[in-house]
């Protein structure tokens, strides 16, 4: 008897009941902006598909949201910018967000430790970071590149692009740049913030729920774990996150 061979699945979950229900996160191949709807249509009114020049024939844009996730944003929020001050303002539809939460839904990192990034030139200084309520659990090892969504219909917000390993940091939440100077921005809930992308050519599944008492758990835990001692031990740290969600 052959057993078909189990996929590896990832998990993402939310800390705050109800997101996963109206703003969950969606594979990327779900992602639909409105230019390329107009470029599908487009395509299809042209009813040669031989002819290889139409850009809805590109596989280099267009099978790029074949891979990974895109993360929206869980809430409404109004960026304010004066083109004078290097900071921002913003508003939420409530306070409750920081308190559903545990912490403010926008924030930003100390110049001390930005200071050294390239900014774009139509960008702002300080970095805008946008703190979700998701988590993500992968199988072990696996490893994510976070960047920004590309070919999107705005670019108010280009997420920055890094390596995201689970097993030291299982938080989604989605920093970059602010590329308007001055003026209020509105984004709407479901924005698209950042495409997260498994660093693996295996199959798998995926999961996205709410969080369980048992990855609830895993909080308390890897809190003494980052704390006990001077510096955080990552090989510890790892370790223990493989042991708590039973990744082989």
């Amino acid at each position: 008897m052959f057993f078909k061979k189990k996929k590896p699945k990832i998990e993402f979950f939310s800390k705050v009941p109800g997101v996963a229900d109206i703003y969950p996160i969606i594979p990327a191949s779900k992602f639909s902006p409105r230019w390329m709807k107009a470029c599908k249509d487009d395509y299809i009114r042209s009813k040669d598909y031989r002819v290889p020049s139409h850009l809805q024939q590109c596989p280099g844009i267009f099978d790029l949201f074949k891979h990974g996730f895109i993360i929206p944003l869980w809430h409404d929020t109004v960026i304010k910018t004066d083109g004078e001050n290097e900071a921002f303002g913003y508003v939420h539809p409530s306070e409750v967000l920081a308190t559903m939460r545990d912490g403010e839904p926008v924030g930003t990192h100390p110049y001390n430790i930005t200071k050294f990034l390239p900014k774009r030139p139509h960008s702002i200084a300080p970095i805008v970071k946008f703190n979700t309520p998701w988590h993500v659990v992968a199988p072990k090892g696996m490893k994510f590149l976070m960047t920004a969504v590309a070919y999107t219909d705005t670019y108010e917000f280009e997420a920055s692009t890094g390596i995201l390993d689970p097993s030291i940091s299982t938080e989604l939440n989605v920093q970059g740049y602010w590329n308007k100077k001055r003026g209020e921005t509105e984004l709407k809930a479901g924005h698209a913030l950042a495409h997260l992308i498994p660093l693996t050519e295996e199959n798998y599944d995926y999961e996205v729920r709410d969080a369980t008492s048992h990855d609830l758990e895993w909080f308390e835990k890897r809190t003494y774990y980052q704390i006990h001692g001077f510096k955080v031990n990552k090989a510890l740290l790892k370790n223990m996150y493989n042991k708590h969600f039973r990744r082989k």
